[in-house]
């Protein structure tokens, strides 16, 4: 790399932890400067940040902090680059409204991922800190109050108290919030929900484009873990669409139970508790929620992985906790009481170190495939929970609660995601539907039980089978080779395996328009009038709120001809295009640093700025999150090793753990890098020059 500065030199400047400057310097300076070299143009940014008063004092490590970045970075970045950074940045702290088609963002992204983790940074925590910051305060955000109370801490099953200033924020059971409220004329002509589906929905034959692989290789364990999150976050109570029947927390929820119903409350929680072994243990591969009987079969393996790494942490507390007052003496046999409050201890702390886990998971291998770090030769990732005070004066709020919203309870909906191979399960899960429901449930077209009986027909089957005992539910209806072992209870380890060993070379859909399947034509239309009747806000109105600069065109929503001209048929006014059928129609960003996820717009800025909501937001996911509660031990195994296939949580702690290495080998790219096709890690792994430390074939 040059020593010298062939470019315009620019560097960030820090104003109230938020706005980042950036000094382009004028022609008169311009000669002088591009003749500095690498140690005088930092050493010169280090004085003006000391006077500025913005960055720590000018000492030697801070100026070697600048040159280690300048040098991470590169000097390839171009005036314009610096110039668009600091337009992005001004529109945000103004308000003015984010130009995202320019991807400025991503931008940002990728240079912090660039610089150096250590020694750190000398601007990166700074810069981590405004992106976090940024992000919070995007979305409303419940108030803070007390963040602790002393003593153990423990979920509640409803998810109350998570907020102990406000007790009900988040609880399961209440309203959904509504974020926007909507200005568009309510009696305006709108587009019938038959024909959105079938102009801006419906995945083509292939003749006509049909499915298209998802541009960054993600697989269809990807949209697994992600089935996981909005069920922890989204149970709609059909009797009142506007009440969310579980907790607004990334909680596991699905797994535990939550306050389902009034005649279940805890109920719930312990059908799915083997308490007679005063263990702490849950029953062998069972979950709570009943929704999940009707996902494919890779997301109930996933989710009966992570039961099995609940029983797995309560038997480690046991051994690994033995100086903890709350586990050091195992009561007596005829001390009911003794042995009563041991399991509960057991489960509670146990169920912290799980969720905890699955946070981590959230932050390392998920949020990293969101932003597409998993192409790049780092084990950075959005530092979404860190403290930041010790290097800011102010931190970012944290243990406020969270209370979903109705506007993303249709964001969450990715549809055009789904694979070719569960679009095939789905099919023949819906014919297996119309056996049992004959005629009057299924016209003679597949896919097509009537808008208006399927709320009815999928609450009766979960009554169904929430009412009978975990245990005894088939989690595996269309597979019925896969059996439970009589005397473990549980499923075969290579089954499951093979489940998710089959979703990852499964390559999952692209976003953008008609790639939804035809098989949901009625669940989408459902989901258009369920909008409708809630007063759901249009797309603009949505992107006004997250201060992105609303459309104002068609063609500059999408881009596709096809596409523009089916959504002015429609809807005539690009301010009328409501927000579930814009967000599904909407041009997706396309395969390039620091995207990922490759969705809408729209999306991509908001899931982000949600993720930071719900994990800031959770008391149990911050202030809470700590060795008092989780003992040492568990407090040590949330963590992610770094040192290891980039930090990535899911290989070791849940499918070479409770699989076995005959089934998920520790140094298998199966293993380690399940949300991405062989393919696309095969690519990567080749790049990064890491072939001989996986043993698979591909990499040979």
């Amino acid at each position: 790399m040059s020593t010298t500065l062939g470019i315009e030199l620019f560097f960030f400047l820090i104003k109230n932890s938020i706005l980042i400057l950036v000094i382009t310097f004028r022609a008169t300076l311009y000669r002088a400067i591009s003749l500095l070299d690498m140690e005088s143009a930092a050493q010169f940014l280090g004085d003006i940040a000391t006077n500025s008063k913005v960055i720590l004092k000018g000492t030697k490590d801070h100026v070697d902090g600048i040159i280690a970045d300048l040098h991470a970075v590169g000097l390839k970045t171009t005036a314009e680059d610096a110039q668009s950074l600091a337009t992005y940045l001004a529109q945000m702290k103004t308000g003015d409204g984010v130009d995202d088609r320019a991807m400025r963002q991503e931008k940002l992204m990728s240079w912090l991922f660039k610089l150096p983790l250590e020694p750190k940074s000398a601007v990166g925590s700074t810069l981590e800190h405004g992106v976090v910051q940024s992000l919070w305060d995007t979305l409303p955000n419940p108030c803070p109050g007390w963040t602790q109370h002393s003593g153990p801490q423990y979920r509640r099953a409803d998810g109350s108290f998570n907020n102990l200033y406000e007790p009900r924020v988040g609880r399961a059971g209440e309203a959904y919030i509504r974020n926007v409220v909507s200005l568009r004329d309510q009696s305006k002509d709108l587009p019938s929900p038959e024909d959105v589906f079938e102009k801006l929905f419906r995945r083509r034959t292939p003749a006509d484009g049909g499915f298209r692989k998802h541009p960054c290789g993600i697989s269809a364990n990807m949209f697994y873990m992600a089935t996981l999150i909005t069920h922890d976050l989204f149970n709609t109570d059909i009797t009142n669409r506007f009440r969310n029947k579980t907790t607004s927390y990334v909680d596991m929820a699905w797994l535990y139970g939550k306050f389902h119903d009034v005649r279940w409350n805890q109920e719930m929680q312990d059908s799915v508790r083997d308490k007679a072994g005063h263990c702490g243990k849950l029953h062998a591969d069972v979950f709570a929620d009943p929704r999940l009987d009707l996902q494919p079969p890779g997301v109930i393996a996933m989710a009966l992985l992570w039961c099995r790494n609940h029983n797995w942490i309560a038997e480690q507390l046991l051994i690994e906790s033995k100086d903890d007052p709350r586990f050091s003496a195992v009561p007596k046999n005829d001390d009911q009481q003794g042995l009563e409050l041991l399991d509960e201890h057991l489960f509670q702390t146990a169920r912290n170190i799980n969720v905890g886990t699955f946070a981590t998971v959230v932050l390392k291998d998920y949020v990293r495939m969101l932003l597409g770090i998993n192409r790049e030769n780092t084990t950075w990732t959005l530092p979404i929970n860190q403290e930041f005070s010790p290097s800011t004066k102010n931190d970012i709020p944290k243990a406020t609660g969270n209370q979903c919203s109705i506007e993303f309870n249709f964001i969450y909906r990715w549809h055009s995601a789904i694979s070719v191979e569960d679009e095939q399960w789905i099919e023949g899960l819906f014919e297996d539907l119309e056996k049992r429901l004959g005629p009057n449930w299924m016209n003679n077209r597949l896919g097509s039980i009537l808008p208006a009986r399927i709320p009815a027909f999928v609450q009766e089957r979960h009554d169904e089978r929430a009412s009978t005992d975990p245990r005894c539910r088939t989690y595996f209806a269309l597979n019925p080779e896969v059996k439970r072992d009589p005397k473990t209870h549980k499923y075969p380890d290579a089954a499951l395996a093979d489940f998710i060993k089959r979703a990852t070379e499964s390559s999952a859909g692209a976003f953008g328009g008609r790639q939804v399947p035809n098989v949901f034509k009625d669940i989408e239309i459902m989901s258009i009038r369920h909008a409708r009747e809630l007063g759901v806000c249009t797309l603009n109105e949505l992107r006004t709120l997250c201060n992105l600069r609303p459309y104002r065109t068609f063609s500059e929503m999408n881009d596709n001809e096809a596409i523009a001209t089916a959504l002015k048929d429609l809807y005539g006014d690009i301010a009328d295009v409501e927000l579930y059928r814009g967000l599904v129609a909407e041009q997706a960003k396309p395969r390039q640093e620091a995207t990922g996820l490759c969705a809408g717009r729209t999306i991509t800025y908001v899931i982000l700025s949600d993720a930071v909501a719900l994990v800031r937001g959770d008391r149990f996911l911050t202030t809470e999150l700590n060795p008092y509660n989780l003992t040492k031990w568990g407090y040590d195994e949330i963590q992610p090793d770094n040192s290891w296939s980039f930090g990535n949580v899911l290989g070791d702690k849940l499918l070479n753990r409770h699989l076995g290495e005959e089934n998920m080998p520790r140094d298998s790219i199966y293993t380690q890098y399940m949300f991405s096709t062989p393919e696309e890690t095969t690519r990567n792994i080749k790049r990064f020059g890491m072939e001989k430390v996986y043993r698979d074939e591909a990499l040979i």
